[in-house]
């Protein structure tokens, strides 16, 4: 297990107003977002943002995915012929697919947002080139299933197609040109915690050494699921342990639920644990 760390160093080796643990797609955003907030606010400001990543790479699953997202009432639906859909729908399809096993408060908010994020996204860099539906479900009322799944445009000679690498690219881009400060090979192994304050601060490791790392203002964890975990998938998960076992698992290796047992050594509660994505096959 990865221990918390429930004592302030004398020393901090680095700080940063926002300190982000894990540099996928979630902690990317993050980045741009902290630092954006943090000009508009004060456009004199010199905010600080710094990305602790343990692989050698930023991106994370978000890098090797397909980069789509689903959303309602956009333009690109619009240009499809898609002209009735609406964030309601989707909430409906997302709830009946589910089984009714969600929270539709958060799911509400997933729907809603859904259009904002891939306007926000566009803002930044990234375009969209289509829309198509998704795979039929039998217990969902086909009504429900219009096309949603936007694909991103990608680059150069790959201009028709885009992944979720063009995701990754467009938005380190922009953390790195707003200032973002990205620390790879650095795992976190800790969180630090002020019996006052809270977490004000993460240790981590570069290379043999143990460095600790302040946040002026918060600590952001954006560590990804634990695909690769076997003990918390069997805990969690069957279809996640049943993807272990037949090698059907595609997320990043590095994917092993560290920031969920961090927060979990925090008290944190637990939720959405389980689910699955659809592989397609042919015989």
């Amino acid at each position: 297990p990865i221990p918390i760390c429930f004592f302030v160093p004398d020393n901090w080796d680095e700080e940063a107003d926002v300190v982000i643990v894990g540099a996928g797609g979630t902690g990317l955003v993050a980045a741009v977002a902290a630092l954006e907030a943090a000009l508009k606010a004060d456009p004199e400001a010199k905010p600080s943002v710094t990305v602790l990543e343990k692989a050698s790479v930023v991106g994370g699953t978000t890098a090797v995915s397909g980069g789509e997202i689903q959303a309602s009432s956009t333009a690109f639906q619009w240009a499809a012929g898609v002209e009735d859909d609406t964030p309601e729908a989707h909430l409906q399809y997302w709830i009946a697919a589910a089984e009714g096993l969600v929270d539709p408060e958060l799911v509400k908010v997933m729907a809603e947002k859904a259009p904002d994020n891939i306007q926000w996204l566009m803002d930044r860099g990234v375009d969209y080139i289509s829309v198509y539906g998704v795979s039929p479900i039998p217990y969902v009322d086909p009504a429900l299933m219009v096309p949603r799944i936007h694909v991103p445009a990608g680059k150069g000679e790959a201009a028709q197609v885009g992944t979720g690498a063009v995701l990754v690219e467009t938005l380190a881009g922009a953390a790195r040109d707003k200032g973002a400060i990205f620390m790879l090979e650095t795992p976190v192994t800790g969180l630090v915690r002020d019996p006052d304050e809270g977490v004000i601060g993460v240790r981590a490791g570069m290379g043999s050494d143990e460095i600790y790392v302040r946040a002026k203002k918060a600590v952001i964890l954006a560590t990804g699921g634990f695909d690769h975990n076997q003990e918390m998938s069997r805990a969690f998960s069957p279809q996640q342990l049943w993807a272990l076992e037949t090698g059907q698992c595609l997320g990043a290796p590095t994917n092993t639920g560290d920031g969920i047992k961090l927060a979990m050594d925090l008290g944190a509660d637990l939720a959405g644990l389980g689910g699955t994505v659809g592989v397609a096959s042919t015989m």
